[in-house]
């Protein structure tokens, strides 16, 4: 009786001392400063919280605050539960429900995000979220260190460019309508303290979607009217051909486009990314660069399998230019670069009149 009684005592001990460790290391004012340490992120508890000790010890705030600067994100009234057992080197299950993440300008809705979290490494379980008609899901780690490594792997579906960019104020593109998905990308990099966190990225997206070249019903004429000047008008200008094959083929079409974008250090490149209409095609090929803003790259249209025109694509994301050469299309006569972009926004119709009276 009195070994047993020894024995009840010792046990009690022990669960006490497990306890008060656990709990110890469990304090979530250490946790959160300690996370704040290490990756910059600013988290603001706004109320005070539910503890529950049975039968794992969790914690629970419905309504905290998380902002880091050097990214631009920001996570308001998100609701927050800790989550671990009485093992004192067991992880912590954090799991986040977020209504609106804000990551420069670029909202991601209804977010659930399932992180493990054992000092210095955070596991990304799952992240998901809607991005205006579309989604992103992911899974990954992050070193809360001074390098701050990250390996992300996921997909995304359905996600609109044209909203992206509007939203993160990049660029407003009112005729091009792109919607892409990915299956699979995978991305790397480093969030160094006073290095841009883009010009680490390393990774690969395989990408496949759509596109919709938006004119308006004037232009929609004018381009009529030009389709029937060249079938007329053998000796009109080539670089009149070039434009008119281009927007007669492409415009108020859709389109489906596949391919795939690489990441290394700030540079996006594009090897071989196919968009086909009907018997058509174009093969964009050509490089981004992120931190500049700058674009350089060709695009070549086909007919059939026939490689009817090359064009340049040059400028930056916010002001693209496609420029087309007569010399490409149908003749050999060389004639001055122009601006598909700056001719619709001049007006097709004026176009025409100028080619017109040259051709006279």
């Amino acid at each position: 009786m009195k070994k047993i009684f020894s024995g009840l005592i010792v046990l009690i001990i022990i669960i006490v001392i497990i306890f008060y460790v656990t709990i110890r290391e469990f304090n979530i004012i250490s946790l959160i400063n300690n996370i704040e340490q290490n990756s910059g992120i600013k988290i603001v508890l706004n109320d005070k919280g539910h503890w529950n000790f049975y039968p794992k010890i969790t914690y629970n705030n419905s309504n905290i605050k998380i902002l880091q600067k050097k990214n631009k994100i920001e996570i308001i009234n998100a609701k927050v539960k800790f989550t671990k057992n009485y093992w004192p080197n067991s992880i912590i299950n954090i799991n986040l429900k977020a209504p609106v993440i804000n990551y420069n300008g670029i909202e991601i809705h209804n977010s659930n995000i399932v992180l493990n979290y054992k000092h210095p490494e955070i596991i990304v379980e799952n992240f998901f979220g809607k991005i205006i008609e579309g989604d992103i899901k992911f899974n990954g780690n992050i070193y809360l260190n001074k390098i701050g490594k990250f390996n992300l792997q996921g997909s995304f579906n359905n996600i609109s460019l044209n909203s992206i960019l509007m939203q993160s104020q990049s660029a407003n593109w009112d005729r091009l309508d792109v919607k892409i998905s990915s299956e699979k990308f995978a991305i790397s990099g480093e969030n160094m303290e006073g290095k841009d966190i883009i010009n680490s990225i390393v990774g690969t997206i395989p990408i496949n979607g759509s596109m919709y070249f938006v004119t308006s019903d004037d232009e929609r004429f004018g381009i009529a009217f030009l389709t029937l000047l060249v079938e007329k008008m053998p000796s009109l200008s080539s670089i009149s051909r070039s434009i008119n094959f281009i927007v007669s083929n492409y415009a108020n079409s859709p389109s489906t486009l596949s391919g795939e974008i690489k990441l290394n250090s700030g540079i996006m490149t594009s090897e071989n990314i196919v968009i086909s209409n009907n018997s058509n095609r174009l093969i964009l090929k050509g490089i981004y660069d992120l931190q500049n803003d700058n674009l350089d790259g060709k695009i070549f249209f086909y007919e059939k399998d026939e490689n009817i025109l090359e064009a340049k694509l040059i400028g930056n994301i916010n002001d693209p230019q496609i420029l087309v050469k007569g010399k490409n299309i149908f003749e050999n006569k060389s004639e001055p670069y122009q601006d598909i972009k700056k001719l619709l926004s001049d007006g097709i119709n004026s176009f025409i009149e100028r080619i017109l009276t040259k051709d006279e």
